[in-house]
């Protein structure tokens, strides 16, 4: 592994690890909220040796910088950091692309942008709908208002309370100053039914991560941008998944044109808690690409 300093949009200083790989395509995976890129370690030890792959903290997270302001965070900022680690690792050659939770989120923001996505050979979201996305769901659903459509809508809401919660200034970092950030490793334990490792930087990485979702749920809900995805998109969809319904996802091919989906028995961490099953269907997706 090598540990490298990318800088990214407005030189945001990026923590970055490469496992290198000669002549092998390049993964590059994107951690979620609220972990950092060493959700990841279990996946790379299955794939390590097939393939050049790519992590970072996301700005804000981990060893990386943290900006201040909540406009550093919006998608175009976090855009701007991915293009600056594919030139400085990857500058020449497509990658395939794997995202989880908010890593997922925005992804999709990515191969949403042309100039984005013919970088990309390939794409696997795992729990994280593109905001995009979840702006024209929220208002198909809803131009249609049948009890099925009203309570797809009802329920998402509910299970994503949260998201809205961080919005509020004292009450979203509240939880984790008060001890939720040493007992989250607890939580995620049980909730997967393995156990998980505690990181030092947990409560830092709660309450500025928070900031990923006041620069752009809001935006994206109320004016979605025109969405339509052309890279293939491997969806996989964990069943037990306590925080995104899997209906959530049934309008994708709408917006998709080279869509597979996977549905598998798990929760919302599957980067942890089976990453040996996460590892094969990003491996199997990659190799039909050719």
């Amino acid at each position: 592994m090598k540990k490298n300093i990318v800088h990214g949009d407005e030189n945001v200083r990026l923590s970055v690890r490469e496992y290198p790989a000669e002549n092998k395509p390049t993964v590059v995976l994107i951690h979620g909220y609220p972990d950092d890129q060493t959700v990841w370690d279990g996946v790379i030890a299955e794939l390590r040796d097939q393939y050049h792959l790519i992590t970072y903290d996301v700005r804000g997270i981990g060893e990386s910088d943290i900006p201040s302001r909540v406009r550093d965070y919006k998608h175009q900022k976090l855009a701007a950091d991915f293009v600056a680690v594919l030139d400085a690792l990857a500058p020449n050659e497509k990658v395939h692309l794997v995202g989880h939770d908010w890593g997922s989120v925005q992804s999709w923001y990515f191969v949403n942008q042309p100039y984005i996505a013919k970088r990309i050979a390939s794409y696997t979201s795992i729990s994280g709908p593109g905001l995009d996305y979840a702006g024209h769901l929220m208002r198909r659903k809803l131009s249609r208002p049948t009890p099925k459509n009203l309570w797809a809508v009802i329920k998402q809401l509910l299970m994503s309370w949260y998201t809205f919660a961080f919005h509020i200034p004292l009450l979203g970092p509240f939880p984790w100053r008060l001890g939720l950030a040493g007992h989250w490793f607890k939580v995620v334990s049980w909730l997967e039914g393995k156990p998980v490792k505690k990181r030092p930087t947990q409560k830092a990485d709660a309450i500025n991560g928070m900031q990923l979702y006041r620069a752009n749920i809001l935006p994206s809900l109320f004016k979605p941008q025109p969405f339509k995805v052309t890279v293939p998109v491997l969806l996989i969809v964990p069943q037990q998944d306590r925080f995104l319904s899997p209906s959530t996802y049934d309008d994708l091919p709408v917006f998709v044109r080279q869509l597979q989906r996977v549905s598998v028995t798990g929760g919302h961490w599957l980067p942890l808690s089976q990453p040996e099953l996460l590892a094969g269907q990003v491996n199997s997706f990659i190799q039909q690409q050719g």
